[in-house]
């Protein structure tokens, strides 16, 4: 990237984070439709995190076939799924079109950036009883499933098939992200992803989750700043994440992220409801 981004470029790339993944990377039984106007999947999931529309752009004329259409693909195999309504989708009155037919808004994200400097990632303030370990095999991984699924209430079905799926994208070739486990006193208090850019520029933090107990610690402020380090000495320019309005992002913006854009996420509960 050059040094001097653009407000366009830092838009682009926060709305990339949802569709850049490496080749090769879905897991088993994913189901993709990748046309110009519409990328969506569905997955053996039944988390709306795990089956989305994460790219759509429609004519007025021709929305709302368009929305049926992918209403019977999800509801053809009984999911529920996301809709992400990001700078690139449209038409303009997307959002109202799908309310009418029955979404609702499920929540509202941030999507923020933080431009690098050499300070990035710096020791500065640092919490010393977070340590900060990288998940490279199967037992650390079902410590970050086991965190991630009491934050959010993943049902011992889709606890298995996370760790499955997860322990085979670390054997991914060109795998380009990863997995982070906030510890204190030795007990996984906190989990964190990443992925980087198909280009190598930027870094998406893709994810987090910190247990009750452990919150207002440091946690979740030390696996940032982990993943703004290793951006930082990989050369990265830019560090961007999909921000929880009201969690996250008010953290994010006290370590230097700014937001540029809002992203409406809207929900279709076709099948079981299961929280992400």
């Amino acid at each position: 990237m050059p040094v001097s981004l653009s407000l366009q470029e830092i838009r682009k790339t926060i709305e990339a984070s949802l569709w850049d993944y490496e080749e090769g990377s879905d897991p088993p039984g994913t189901l993709t439709v990748k046309r110009p106007d519409r990328l969506l999947w569905r997955t053996d999931s039944s988390s709306i995190y795990g089956n989305k529309v994460v790219r759509a752009s429609f004519s007025a004329a021709g929305a709302d076939q368009a929305i049926a259409e992918i209403l019977d693909f999800f509801g053809a195999a009984g999911k529920s799924f996301s809709w992400w309504i990001g700078p690139s989708s449209g038409p303009p009155s997307l959002e109202q079109r799908l309310l009418g037919r029955g979404l609702v808004r499920e929540d509202t994200y941030e999507g923020i950036a933080l431009v690098l400097s050499p300070r990035s990632g710096s020791t500065t303030g640092r919490s010393s009883d977070v340590a900060v370990e990288v998940v490279a095999g199967e037992s650390a991984m079902r410590e970050l499933v086991a965190v991630n699924a009491a934050v959010w209430g993943y049902s011992e079905a889709d606890q298995a098939r996370m760790v499955r799926e997860r322990l085979e994208y670390l054997d991914l070739p060109g795998r380009r992200g990863g997995y982070l486990i906030g510890r204190i006193g030795g007990k996984a208090a906190g989990t964190a992803s990443f992925r980087y850019s198909s280009t190598g520029e930027a870094l998406y933090l893709t994810g987090a989750s910190t247990l009750p107990e452990f919150r207002g610690r440091g946690v979740f402020t030390e696996l940032v700043r982990w993943r703004l380090a290793d951006a930082a000495a990989r050369g990265c320019r830019l560090v961007t994440c999909l921000a929880r309005v009201g969690t996250s992002a008010p953290i994010l913006r006290r370590l230097g992220f700014e937001q540029y854009l809002t992203m409406p996420v809207l929900a279709w509960q076709g099948g079981a409801d299961e929280s992400c």
